[in-house]
C-alpha cells in the first residue's frame, strides 16, 4: 500500500482539495493518504516513512529541512500547486514551486492547466521535474456534480436573514493589500522583505506601489458599490473580503440598506456563486469559480481609472463583463438582472481560459491521485534511516535556543492554519454519500 503525505497549506483555501484527493487516492487506488497540517511535515515523514511528500509549493527557507530529511529516507516530493495562474509569467516558477534553490528536489508537478506546463516545460524552469497537468481539485466542488453538498436557495438565504425571492448580488474583494494595520514605514522595512523572498512578487516589484494600488481600488469599488446600493436598495448584497483583507472597513456598507451582508470564510466560495445572480470583483479568481458552476453565469469587472492591467493577466480579466464608470456598471447590473445574455464571445474566452489555466474541473481531484499513483511505479521502498535524526537535532536545537521554538511545531487550534479532524471526517462522509461508498476514517491519518 502506497502511503502518501499531503500537506494541508491553508484550510481556508485548500481543504476541500486536499479532502479530493485523499479521496481518490483510497476509493481508486487504495493508498494510504496522511493529511499533514504545515509545521507537522518532519513528524510526518518520521512518523509514516511516506513513499510521497505532497507539498503546496516551496516557498519558505524552513523547507530546507524537510527536503533533505525526504531526500535522505528515499520519500519523493510532488507540488500541487495553491496558486495556479499568476499575475505574470516571469512569476511562475515562483508562485507554481517556490525558491529557485529548491526546485531541483521536485519530483512531481502537477499544474492547474497546459499554459504553465508548457511555460515550464519551454523554460526549464525546473529540469528534471516530470510536469502534469491535472488541474486544481480545490475547484471540483464548483461544478454541478457537488451541488448536493450546499443549501437550496431558500435555505441559503434564510441563514443570511435575506428575503429569498429578490436578486442577489455579490462583491467579491480582493485588494489584501488595502487596509493594512500596519504603516508604510514598518511595510516598507518588514513586510515586503518577507514577502519579496518568500512570496509570489518579483525582486523588480515596487511593493509601496501595489500596496497604494489595492488602496485606490478599493476606494473606487466602495464608493461605486455604496452608491448603486444606495439608488437600489431593495436588492440583496452579499459582501465577501478577501481571505487576508479586514473585514472592519467593509461593515459601514450595512448601513446603507437592510439588505447588506459582509460574510467570512466561514461560509464557502463554492456556495456563494450557486446563488449569485450577479458576481462583482476586480482581479479575482472568484470568476472563475463562478464559471466553473455556470460558464454562463453573470460576472462584472469593475476596472479602477489609472490603474494599468497586467498584460499576462488579461486574458483572465476578459473572461468577464468589463466596466469603468458607475454609469456603465448600472447600465451592465440593470441588462442582466432584465435577464440579458453575456456579450458576444465572452462564452468562449470563458472555456478558453479554464482549458489553459484550469483544466479537468470536476474531476481534478481523481486526476491528481491518478497522477501521484503512476508517478511512484518502479520507485523503491523508503527507508526511515536513525542517522538522519542527528541532522534534524542540529537545526532544531539552536533554533530552540535563539528563537524559543523548534523549526516544526504543532499549531494550536486558534491558529488560522489548523484544520479540525471532525470537519474532515465529515467531508469524507460527504463524498460517501455522493458517490455510493464506504471510504472510512481508518483508511487515512491525520497529522493536525
Amino acid at each position: 500500500m502506497k502511503r502518501i503525505a499531503l500537506v494541508l497549506d491553508s484550510p481556508k483555501r485548500d481543504f476541500y482539495g486536499i479532502a479530493a484527493v485523499a479521496y481518490w487516492l483510497i476509493r481508486n487506488h487504495k493508498a494510504r493518504p496522511i493529511i499533514v497540517g504545515t509545521q507537522n511535515e518532519i513528524t510526518a515523514l518520521v512518523k509514516y516513512v511516506p513513499h510521497l511528500l505532497v507539498m503546496p509549493h516551496l516557498r519558505f527557507h524552513r523547507h530546507e529541512l524537510l527536503v533533505s530529511y525526504a531526500k535522505a529516507q528515499g520519500t519523493k516530493i510532488a507540488v500541487i500547486p495553491v496558486e495556479g495562474f499568476p499575475k505574470t509569467d516571469r512569476l511562475i516558477a515562483k508562485s507554481v514551486l517556490g525558491l529557485e534553490k529548491f526546485r531541483k528536489n521536485v519530483d512531481l508537478l502537477l499544474t492547474w492547466g497546459d499554459y504553465v506546463a508548457s511555460y515550464c516545460r519551454d523554460n526549464a524552469v525546473a529540469p528534471g521535474t516530470v510536469i502534469k497537468t491535472t488541474g486544481s481539485p480545490r475547484f471540483d466542488i464548483n461544478t454541478p456534480a457537488y451541488n448536493s453538498w450546499f443549501s437550496e436557495r431558500k435555505d441559503f438565504m434564510g441563514r443570511l436573514q435575506l428575503p429569498w425571492d429578490r436578486p442577489l448580488i455579490v462583491w467579491f474583494s480582493c485588494t489584501a493589500w488595502a487596509n493594512l494595520p500596519v504603516s508604510e514605514e514598518a511595510f516598507a522595512n518588514t513586510h515586503s522583505n518577507k514577502l519579496r523572498s518568500t512570496h509570489l512578487v518579483g525582486d523588480d516589484l515596487d511593493l509601496m506601489a501595489l500596496r497604494r494600488d489595492d488602496q485606490k481600488a478599493f476606494n473606487y469599488m466602495t464608493d461605486l458599490f455604496s452608491r448603486f446600493i444606495r439608488e437600489h436598495p431593495d436588492f440583496n448584497y452579499v459582501i465577501k473580503p478577501h481571505p487576508f483583507e479586514p473585514q472592519e472597513p467593509y461593515q459601514s456598507l450595512k448601513a446603507l440598506s437592510p439588505n447588506v451582508r459582509v460574510i467570512d470564510t466561514r461560509i464557502p466560495v463554492a456556495e456563494i456563486v450557486r446563488h449569485a445572480d450577479i458576481q462583482v470583483n476586480w482581479q479575482c479568481s472568484t470568476s472563475l469559480e463562478g464559471w466553473m458552476f455556470d460558464i454562463k453565469k453573470k460576472t462584472i469587472s469593475i476596472r479602477t481609472p489609472g490603474l494599468e492591467l497586467s498584460e499576462d493577466f488579461v486574458p483572465f480579466v476578459k473572461g468577464n463583463d468589463c466596466v469603468i464608470t458607475y454609469d456603465d456598471f448600472v447600465r451592465r447590473m440593470h441588462h442582466y438582472l432584465d435577464g440579458g445574455a453575456l456579450p458576444d464571445g465572452l462564452e468562449q474566452k470563458r472555456k478558453d481560459y479554464i482549458h489553459n489555466y484550469a483544466a479537468k474541473a470536476g474531476h481534478s481531484g481523481e486526476a491528481c491521485a491518478q497522477a501521484l499513483i503512476e508517478h511512484l511505479n518502479g520507485y523503491p521502498e523508503p527507508r526511515r534511516r536513525w542517522a538522519n535524526f542527528r541532522y534534524i537535532a542540529a537545526k532544531q536545537i539552536p533554533h530552540w535556543i535563539w528563537h524559543r521554538r523548534w523549526v516544526m511545531m504543532r499549531r494550536p487550534p486558534s491558529d488560522h492554519k489548523y484544520f479540525s479532524p471532525e470537519s474532515f471526517h465529515l467531508t469524507i462522509e460527504k463524498y460517501n454519500r455522493l458517490f455510493s461508498t464506504t471510504v472510512s476514517s481508518k483508511d487515512y491519518d491525520l497529522e493536525v
